[in-house]
């Protein structure tokens, strides 16, 4: 396969032409604030939540009011999720161009475009919604598929970028970070269906799952801060365009 097959017209010729586009300079910024807003709608609204607990409630939670509790404002939690769902969507369908032209680029990019979907869906069907099939709610659902999908994705893209110069060292990253969120999700999953003592670590519910979902936001971060350093250094190498010679 030939990098014109994959990679759109516009986008060829040097490595550094492609990485000066002002797209992807923006598919980072659009990365680390995809990160960083939801990091600071769950911290807003923890603490507008009395009694909630990282370890013993879980990150949907903060999805559903509940008047017993006192707990509302999950219309911050919810749209929070799914700014973040459409926002990744974007930023890594933005940084094709510079992605190697792999089969395991093509698997990572549909993997973590699913699990971004995922995280919408998340947001949509709340722990509140009323569907359930198979013992599983539609919430239930949509958590899996995000965080399967998003921590496979991260795996998988991290060996499709090992050989590749540009994403050096930021590929080992990426790798380690996927791998660790998928070893802990299999162990969550099994502890959830699982009546067993002693389970989650000592960390609670809530807590192990923060050990399943905070890899990827914190991959977010340095892939996209990464990624506007990269631009920076390519527009910067790029020669000036020769001055429009003035008429007499």
């Amino acid at each position: 396969m030939t990098e014109s097959s994959v990679v759109p017209p516009g986008w060829l010729s040097t490595p550094d032409e492609r990485w000066s586009r002002p797209l992807v300079r923006y598919a980072g910024f659009v990365l680390v604030f995809a990160s960083l807003q939801f990091f600071a709608a769950m911290f807003i609204e923890q603490a507008l939540r009395p009694g909630y607990s990282d370890f013993a409630n879980t990150i949907s939670d903060l999805g559903v009011n509940n008047p017993a509790l006192g707990w509302s404002y999950a219309w911050i939690f919810d749209g929070s999720i799914i700014l973040l769902g459409l926002l990744a969507i974007s930023s890594i369908l933005l940084l094709i161009p510079v992605f190697p032209d792999r089969k395991l680029t093509l698997a990572g990019v549909v993997l973590l475009v699913i699990g971004s979907a995922g995280a919408i869906s998340v947001g949509i069907f709340t722990e509140s919604y009323p569907f359930r099939a198979y013992g599983l709610s539609a919430h239930d659902y949509a958590s899996v598929v995000t965080f399967l999908f998003a921590n496979l994705g991260m795996t998988i893209m991290g060996l499709a970028l090992r050989r590749h110069k540009d994403w050096h060292p930021y590929w080992l990253v990426t790798f380690l970070l996927g791998l660790f969120s998928s070893i802990v999700l299999a162990f969550y999953l099994y502890y959830v269906v699982n009546d067993v003592p002693g389970r989650y670590f000592g960390l609670g519910e809530g807590g192990l799952e923060r050990f399943v979902a905070f890899p990827v936001l914190i991959w977010a971060v340095i892939a996209g801060v990464g990624v506007i350093l990269r631009t920076r250094r390519s527009s910067a190498s790029q020669p000036s365009p020769d001055p429009v010679p003035s008429k007499a």
